[in-house]
C-alpha cells in the first residue's frame, strides 16, 4: 500500500482516486509507465461477465403517452423548419410584438388625447366632404331642372305624323251618328 501513495514521480494522479479507487489508479499508473508491453494480454485475465450482463439486459423504457419524446406536435420535425414556414413564423412574432407595443403606446394620457384630437379632425373633415359633395349634387339637380323648364316644349304636332291618338269608340259613334241625322 505505501507504493500506491508515492506522489512524487506521479504528478497526474489526484489523491481522491488513489484512495477511492486504488486498483484503477493502480491499473493508470502502470498503462502510464509503458511495462506492459501487451495490454490485450492483460485485458485477458479480467472477467467481463459484470459488463457483458449490463449490456445485455433490456432496456426499461416508459411506454406512457405523457413522455417528453411523444408530447408535442409530430409535424414539427424536432426543430427543423422551411424558409416559408420560418418567415411566417417571424412575421407572426413581430406582428404580436407590434401589438404589445401599440398597447403599451396606447397607455400614455397623452398618446390618447392626440389620437382623440386626430380622430375629431378626421370626423369634422369627412362631415365637410360630404357637404360639399351634397351641396355640388344638388346644384347639379337644380341646373338639370332649369334647363329642363328652359327648353321649349315641342307640341304634339311636331312630333310627328306616325304617333298615333288614342280614340274612344263613342267619339266615333257620335260624329256618324251627327252626319247621318242631317
Amino acid at each position: 500500500m505505501g507504493e500506491e501513495f508515492r506522489r512524487h514521480d506521479r504528478p497526474y494522479v489526484s489523491q481522491t482516486e488513489d484512495l477511492l479507487d486504488p486498483d484503477r489508479a493502480r491499473a493508470r499508473r502502470t498503462a502510464g509507465d509503458g511495462s506492459d508491453a501487451d495490454a490485450l494480454a492483460a485485458l485477458g485475465s479480467i472477467d467481463f461477465a459484470a459488463a457483458r450482463a449490463r449490456v445485455m439486459a433490456p432496456r426499461e423504457v416508459d411506454a406512457s403517452s405523457s413522455r417528453a419524446c411523444l408530447r408535442g406536435d409530430p409535424s414539427l420535425k424536432s426543430g427543423l423548419m422551411t424558409a416559408d414556414s420560418y418567415h411566417k413564423q417571424q412575421e407572426e412574432l413581430m406582428t404580436r410584438e407590434r401589438k404589445s407595443a401599440e398597447e403599451e403606446r396606447r397607455k400614455d394620457p397623452e398618446v390618447k388625447r392626440s389620437e382623440e384630437e386626430q380622430r375629431r379632425l378626421e370626423a369634422e373633415k369627412k362631415d365637410c366632404d360630404a357637404a360639399t359633395r351634397s351641396e355640388q349634387e344638388r346644384a347639379q339637380r337644380l341646373q338639370a331642372k332649369r334647363q329642363q323648364l328652359a327648353a321649349p316644349q315641342k307640341s304634339s304636332s311636331a312630333k310627328g305624323a306616325g304617333v298615333k291618338k288614342a280614340r274612344l269608340s263613342f267619339d266615333e259613334d257620335a260624329g256618324s251618328g251627327d252626319d247621318s241625322d242631317a
